[in-house]
């Protein structure tokens, strides 16, 4: 339905003269001006004044909103609506300066502030230049202004209409380095070409607010502050956009010789570019980039080294007298340990010569060249060519071994001794969620303690005190477990009921029932969750048949937590129980008769303890096989679905285990973990896998898809680590699907979460638990779903085999069973692979298995990847003559 005026001023705003609807306002009286504010707010609402794209037509409007009709309105709201409302309309400075001035409304003394508070920098500075409204633009103003595009769409009329009040300030954002929200990279990144600053800066270049030379000044010098690398990557590509030429970069030679010695790459990619630029045209000394060179050399970018070595080609054919001054820098490229690099510096060497204290120089880096690389290095040391080592010997890898027993005395948890202790662990537990075990000890403590004596209790008081502001951020799934537990504890120790602040859904609403239920019969005994089965037969024979008065999801919970256990002397403990469905499903887990009156619930959790990793075929009997981890053991994959769009198909990877369908509720644990449990927190996943710790197929369902999608994105996802913390644990089985998950993780793009997934591949190499071949056969499997980073890879067992002496034969062999890729699916940069093999083959004399031999030599290679695998073929010939 299309607008309709109910008055003068609406036929005035709705006709779109705004000089109109100014001259009627002024006629009217302050009081009547206000009256009009709330209506005025509908008005806008209806015209969809807010709406991002003007070029939309609303039916609430009944017509496209002329710009005509946008004026008006903002006038009239700049006349009568309250200060902190009219101040977010956007009219030119100048209108405002003018309606401002034509209505001399109250609150005028503030608008500039106002204005400058929702973004609206150019209005105040315009106000403050009239002397209408106080405004000196700081920091937070520059932010604000920096902000702009978020905020406006139509950025590029924003400063033509207001250039008077703009062109004065505007370069201050190559000034201020913003926010974590609001800075030049971060609001660039998200923004399309045409709205970017960049692209602004460039078209105000070109309508002649400002010379190039203004701008390529302000970037260089926001460059030499050495801002984080995020930040500091928009002036640098700035930069690029800007091409300055070579008569633009002149006057800021010294500028470029000086960003060399910057912490920040992109910065020095930049300095090393212009450099090598100016020194062609000899504008800068040959000296002062001998002098700067050393630090580029040292750069942990392969690229960065390469730009330097042009440079001293080029400094060496210009004057053959600086050759070894030239060698001297190049020597300290060599602590980069790509092996390439690594030769492309001593044929330098070889080639340049090199004095006393080169030599000196070149011995000290020895120990960090790559064994491809040595013969050729100790060549130059000792004037003559070595021979290769001999003594090569056969891989050995480490024995395989079952998991750790979960009732490993090493693994019994650790309680509190004392109140001390308790309030102690209570007080890290509130800030520090990082710790599920901790969290188990700390809630039994607290459960067995209570009731608390009043000195107990006033010892609580410093803890408690924290715990009221302890703030759950569920969207942002932040302080969860934390938040949760400051309930619990104002509940048990201050009697303070506090209701829950989410649905009641997930791993997190199992954590709020858990709590809630504050029961001891289910707390774990060892570490990550497990109850040893002994002290649940103990702790069912202390209740008897109070057993069955506890809440369902209790009993269930006790019985996944269990560990597997085969001991006949537990068995008969446990049939000497008074029998209550409980009871006899607990005797089934141990490995008695089938319930004479079974609960399903109760039923298929003793069956997933019972029968760990496999089918159970009496509970299929009863209660069939369409629940994952009910009577069938689920066996989690990962395979991609095709996904149909309007815009184009995509591939979507997915995990092979279903939600279970019709859904489940939380009594039956292990199946209602596969639909939507999991959240995007490290501290619930881990709470989440404790629930059932002798199995995680459930969180490898949800992992496998998560790692594959995040492969290819930049943006790091934190909780992630949680998957790669679980394969660390010398409990967990490595099966198929942890193994996947291992592979992913170890393609990983974020260092932090890489390194962990590096400890855990060492960690499971070492104890036992990991078949190798089995990784290997992973790899090889997500190379057709085109989840295989082989760059990425090649880094992280390059890590892996330098983290203990025990590895470099599991890297070895592993890279060994990829070369039986099939011929059609040989990945990109396999060349990075063959290389890592063949560094450690040479490095620690160990000879590649013969089937690894030989399906290198059938694959079809060209290229690097073939000079590699000729070049480690033929010193495995060698070194067999």
């Amino acid at each position: 339905m299309s607008f309709k005026p109910t008055n003068e001023l609406e036929e005035l705003i709705y006709a779109g003269d705004g000089d109109a609807v100014l001259a009627r306002l002024e006629n009217m009286s302050p009081t009547e001006r206000s009256a009009q504010a709330e209506r005025l707010n509908v008005v806008a609402d209806l015209m969809r004044y807010w709406w991002w794209n003007r070029a939309v037509m609303h039916d609430t409007w009944g017509m496209l909103a002329t710009d005509g009709q946008r004026d008006a309105i903002a006038v009239a709201a700049l006349a009568c609506a309250p200060a902190d409302q009219a101040c977010r309309f956007r009219l030119p400075a100048n209108r405002v300066v003018e309606v401002v001035k034509r209505i001399r409304r109250a609150g005028v003394g503030t608008f500039a502030r106002d204005f400058a508070e929702k973004g609206h920098i150019a209005a105040a500075l315009q106000l403050a230049a009239e002397g209408l409204s106080p405004y000196v633009i700081d920091d937070e103003g520059v932010t604000r202004l920096i902000a702009m595009p978020r905020w406006n769409h139509y950025m590029r009329e924003y400063l033509v209409e207001n250039r008077e009040a703009l062109h004065p300030v505007l370069l201050k954002i190559f000034e201020v380095e913003g926010n974590s929200e609001d800075n030049l990279a971060g609001i660039d990144k998200y923004c399309k070409t045409e709205q970017t600053w960049a692209w602004h800066l460039l078209r105000l270049c070109e309508d002649g607010w400002y010379s190039r030379a203004e701008l390529l000044a302000c970037c260089l010098g926001t460059l030499e502050k050495d801002w984080p690398q995020f930040r500091a990557g928009w002036f640098s590509r700035f930069h690029d956009q800007l091409a300055p030429s070579l008569e633009e970069m002149t006057p800021h030679a010294a500028c470029y010789l000086g960003m060399l010695q910057s912490r920040i790459p992109p910065t020095v990619t930049l300095a090393l570019k212009a450099c090598a630029k100016l020194f062609d045209k000899k504008v800068l000394a040959q000296s002062a980039l001998l002098d700067a060179l050393p630090q580029a050399m040292l750069s942990a970018v392969k690229s960065q080294i390469m730009a330097a070595l042009k440079i001293l080609d080029a400094m060496v054919k210009r004057d053959p007298a600086s050759a070894h001054a030239a060698a001297q820098v190049a020597i300290g490229g060599l602590q980069h340990t790509d092996p390439d690099l690594q030769q492309a510096i001593v044929d330098r060497i070889a080639k340049w010569g090199m004095d006393a204290d080169a030599r000196d120089a070149l011995q000290g880096m020895a120990p960090y060249v790559a064994a491809s690389i040595k013969p050729k290095l100790d060549g130059l040391l000792a004037g003559q060519a070595v021979p290769a080592a001999a003594g090569w010997q056969e891989i050995v890898l480490p024995p395989r071994a079952k998991p750790m027993s979960p009732l490993d005395p090493s693994r019994v948890l650790a309680m509190p001794a004392s109140v001390d202790d308790l309030v102690a662990m209570c007080v890290r537990l509130v800030e520090d969620e990082s710790d599920p075990d901790m969290f188990e000890a700390a809630f039994g403590a607290l459960l067995r303690a209570s009731p608390l004596s009043e000195d107990d209790r006033a010892r609580f008081a410093p803890v408690l005190k924290r715990a009221r502001k302890v703030k759950m951020d569920v969207y942002e799934m932040k302080a969860c477990v934390s938040g949760e537990f400051a309930r619990l504890l104002l509940r048990i120790v201050a009697g303070e009921q506090r209701e829950c602040t989410h649905s009641r859904t997930g791993a997190l609403g199992v954590l709020a029932e858990r709590f809630d239920d504050a029961s001891t019969f289910e707390l774990a005994t060892h570490r990550g969750g497990f109850i040893d089965p002994a002290v649940l037969v103990q702790r069912a024979r202390e209740l008897g048949t109070g057993v069955a008065q506890l809440p369902l999801r209790v009993q269930v919970r006790a019985l996944l937590r269990l560990v597997p256990s085969d001991d006949p002397a537990v068995l008969v403990a446990a049939t000497r129980l008074p029998i209550t469905p409980f009871s006899q499903a607990l005797c089934y887990t141990l490995g008695g008769e089938w319930p004479v009156q079974p609960n399903e619930a109760l039923c298929l959790a003793a069956s997933r303890i019972r029968h760990p990793g496999s089918d159970d075929p009496a509970a299929l009997l009863v209660f069939g096989c369409n629940l994952p981890d009910g009577a069938i053991a689920a066996q989690v994959d990962l395979y991609n679905e095709l996904v149909k769009w309007e815009h184009g198909d995509f591939f979507q990877p997915r995990a092979t285990v279903p939600a279970p369908q019709p859904a489940v509720d939380a009594s039956l644990l292990a199946p209602y973990r596969y639909q939507g449990f999991w959240n995007d927190s490290e501290a619930l996943i881990l709470f989440g896998a404790s629930l059932f710790p002798s199995s995680h197929e459930a969180v490898y369902a949800e992992a496998l898809p998560a790692l594959a999608h995040n492969l290819q994105y930049a943006d790091v996802q934190w909780h992630h680590g949680a998957w790669v913390r679980l394969l660390g644990e010398p409990v967990t089985e490595m099966t198929p699907a942890a193994t996947k998950t291992l592979a992913l993780a170890l393609m990983g793009k974020d260092p932090g979460r890489l390194a962990r997934a590096v400890d855990a591949f060492v960690a499971a190499s070492l104890d036992g638990r990991l078949d190798v071949e089995a990784l290997g056969r992973a790899l090889l499997e997500l190379i057709p779903l085109e989840y295989f980073m082989a760059t990425r890879l090649a880094a992280s067992l390059a890590m892996s085999a330098a983290a203990d002496p025990g590895m470099p034969p599991v890297v070895l062999s592993l890279l060994g069973r990829l070369c039986a890729v099939a011929p059609g699916e040989v990945p990109r940069d396999m060349a990075k692979l063959l290389q890592l093999m063949q560094e450690l083959a040479l490095q620690y004399n160990l000879r590649p298995q013969a089937a690894a031999l030989a399906a290198l030599d059938r694959l079809p290679l060209s290229g690097k990847a073939h000079a590699v695998r000729r070049s480690l073929l033929d010193a495995v010939a060698a070194s067999r003559a």
